[in-house]
């Protein structure tokens, strides 16, 4: 699927939906991180699973992501981390158009908190990489006909 008339909040709420629909947990959007935190401004989404909190980022430009943004995510989910007991993991995903830049890379692959990055011009693309990724971490996803999605590998 292209979605190229789709831009900023429009892409947010594309993919809100798509985490409520196929993981069928609570997806806590931006508006009410920052109710709850009000000094945390880069978070998409969370979902809590398993002691574990799972924050979103998505970035749909045309140009490649910045160390700039990476380095306001990972120092969001720093401070997040602060939030939560310390038997929490935190796991951050980066959903974009564009891959990382080299320095965005070189600070990802640095950072204390585990950042994956997906990234692709097809949103289905990102979409099934979503699918593989989240069932890496034990959560599982559905389809539109609310069966459970396999992944063999």
């Amino acid at each position: 699927m292209s979605c190229e008339s789709l831009l900023g909040k429009e892409i947010e709420n594309y993919f809100y939906n798509v985490l409520e629909i196929k993981t069928r947990k609570r997806v806590i959007r931006e508006k009410e991180i920052r109710k709850m935190y009000s000094h945390i401004t880069g978070i998409d989404y969370l979902i809590e699973h398993d002691n574990c909190c799972y924050c979103f980022q998505v970035k749909w430009s045309k140009k490649t992501i910045s160390n700039c943004q990476i380095n306001h995510f990972i120092s969001c989910m720093i401070q997040l981390q602060k939030e939560y007991p310390p038997n929490y993991k935190f796991i951050s995903i980066y959903i974009s158009k564009k891959k990382l830049s080299k320095p965005a890379n070189d600070i990802k692959n640095k950072s204390s908190i585990e950042l994956n990055s997906i990234y692709d011009e097809d949103i289905t693309i990102i979409i099934n990489k979503l699918d593989y990724l989240l069932h890496s971490y034990k959560i599982w996803t559905y389809d539109e006909h609310c069966d459970a999605i396999m992944i063999i590998n």
